[in-house]
């Protein structure tokens, strides 16, 4: 599993162009890691646990953990970055760029867009909800 982990960490690598973005002290690899390490451990709890129910289907239950993982790691990367969201947005616009350009040919950067718009749109919202999250639980500590 650890392999596993290593292999998706670098998915959220911060290249080294972007390194001055970084919030002094924080450690996006570290982070990444602790998340998806927790996150893959439950991903394979269900996969090797869910029965059938009538009520919710495996892919409901999968399709709502991998969300919640990818919006656990978009957050916790995006507030360790100077201007939050919006560092993390134009990172990854650069990175998925990048690597269609060199998965597919300069040619092909026609791909680019559509396949930014169709997953930026996946990782908001699931920064949305975690960050939505975020904010009920600090109102709550506010409150006692």
């Amino acid at each position: 599993m650890v392999k596993f982990t290593e292999y998706l960490q670098k998915f959220f690598d911060i290249p080294e162009k972007h390194k001055g973005k970084i919030i002094e002290g924080f450690d996006p690899k570290a982070v990444t890691y602790e998340i998806l390490e927790k996150r893959i451990t439950q991903i394979f709890q269900v996969i090797d646990t869910y029965t059938e129910n009538p009520t919710t289907k495996f892919s409901e239950v999968l399709g709502g953990l991998l969300f919640e993982s990818l919006g656990d790691v978009v957050y916790e990367l995006s507030e360790g970055l100077t201007n939050g969201i919006s560092d993390f947005r134009e990172i990854f616009r650069e990175t998925l760029t990048a690597t269609v350009q060199q998965s597919f040919g300069q040619t092909e950067s026609t791909l680019v867009q559509p396949i930014y718009q169709l997953s930026w749109s996946k990782i908001e919202a699931a920064w949305k909800q975690k960050f939505g999250q975020m904010r009920q639980q600090q109102q709550k500590v506010q409150e006692v």
